[in-house]
């Protein structure tokens, strides 16, 4: 059946650094039942994606006093839908924060990426490709080219991306990948225009049979 996967602090349980509370990952039926815990950060767990093989893309905040210092990384991660199969998908490729991540018709993921976490999560736009995600890492935008936000594909393999300059508002683009080339398709004065998705058709994600037992 399907299901609706979503972040939430549901288990109450203060993160490992007792900053806050931790985020995970959960699942539920469209009618309510079937409640379903599908990762056990102690953290945050966000940012989910569903990619056309049915897993779930999302970010994992992995902390470490050791090789990135107090705040640790940020990095992509992969699940099935009942939270099995959990793998690191981007590596420590990149920069230190990576999130807002989506797959084009292309087969490219793209995400948002900072060296330190911004107060809005903006940062500059990387890829990866699903064939070689864990050697694939391409930046794509840089510091000249203002911050970014939101990325979501389009059937034609480009993407619609929220862009501002180092000062003021976000407006909507349309992006090519390969070329870099970006068209403003909408902005307003005085708002910020952000989490622009295509009402769209896309193929149905691959379906799993799930190891997991419920209780």
């Amino acid at each position: 059946s399907y299901q609706l996967t979503f972040v939430t602090d549901l288990d109450g349980v203060m993160n490992e650094s007792g900053e806050g509370v931790a985020t995970n990952l959960y699942s539920a039926r469209f009618d309510g039942s079937g409640l379903r815990r599908l990762t056990y950060g102690v953290s945050a767990s966000y940012d989910p994606f569903q990619m056309d093989d049915g897993r779930i893309l999302f970010s994992n905040w992995q902390r470490s006093h050791l090789a990135y210092g107090p705040r640790g990384r940020i990095d992509l991660f992969a699940a099935h839908l009942d939270g099995a199969d959990y793998a690191a998908f981007s590596g420590s490729q990149g920069r230190r924060v990576k999130h807002m991540a989506c797959v084009t018709a292309k087969r490219m993921v793209v995400f948002v990426e900072s060296d330190a976490a911004l107060a809005d999560g903006a940062g500059s736009l990387a890829t990866l490709s699903l064939r070689r995600n864990l050697h694939s890492y391409r930046p794509i935008t840089g510091a000249q080219d203002g911050l970014f936000y939101s990325p979501s594909p389009l059937p034609d393999g480009s993407i619609l991306v929220s862009q501002r300059p180092a000062a003021g508002g976000y407006a909507v683009y349309r992006m090519d990948l390969a070329t870099g080339r970006r068209a403003r398709i909408y902005r307003k004065a005085g708002v910020h225009a952000i989490q622009a998705v295509a009402l769209a058709a896309r193929p149905e994600p691959d379906g799993h049979s799930s190891v997991v037992e419920d209780d």
